[in-house]
């Protein structure tokens, strides 16, 4: 599928509040996914994720993307979370990065780092408004940008993403109790 198909497809399913379950393969899928829901974010986000590195998602700017979403979610009341699990290293520059953010729209990103020393990949996911969901198929950390990224996405599975709530939850409250 040429990737302006795919833009349209999205943005039909977007329209529509379909809940047809189509893929990701590849980080303009990625940023082009992310970008649009997080763009249609009303009440919440939750992002399960590793670093937040923006050449991973095809040269998006997640922190002038977070910060767009941020306003827009202060306005409404809504809040965005976020769990890492990928690299220590990155904790502080995420942290500044979310405590910039929470200067100008304040309590609006909450951000609970973890570190990972399991040994069975994990699936990174994005939730919206508890409706639209993008689920990454489980991948060890990666040392380069990836040609193909497969990822499981829909515009309106409530089911799922309660699903994927529940893991969320579950992380952060424990997270939250360390």
């Amino acid at each position: 599928m040429v990737f302006n198909d795919y833009k349209d497809m999205v943005n039909k399913y977007l329209e529509s509040d379909s809940e047809e379950t189509f893929g990701n393969f590849s980080p303009a899928h990625a940023s082009f996914i992310i970008t649009k829901f997080l763009e249609s974010a009303q009440s919440s986000v939750e992002i399960f994720s590793g670093n937040l590195n923006d050449a991973f998602y095809d040269s998006i700017s997640i922190p002038a993307l977070l910060r767009q979403t941020a306003g827009r979610l202060k306005y409404f009341g809504g809040k965005i979370r976020i769990i890492t699990v990928d690299d220590e290293a990155d904790i502080k520059k995420i942290s500044a990065m979310i405590d910039r953010i929470n200067e100008d729209f304040p309590g609006t990103i909450e951000y609970a780092p973890a570190i990972y020393n399991g040994d069975k990949p994990l699936n990174h996911f994005l939730v919206v408004d508890g409706k639209r969901y993008r689920v990454e198929a489980p991948h060890n950390k990666f040392n380069c940008i990836p040609k193909y990224v497969h990822a499981e996405v829909c515009c309106n599975g409530r089911k799922r993403c309660g699903e994927l709530q529940e893991y969320f939850n579950s992380i952060w409250n424990a997270l939250q109790s360390e």
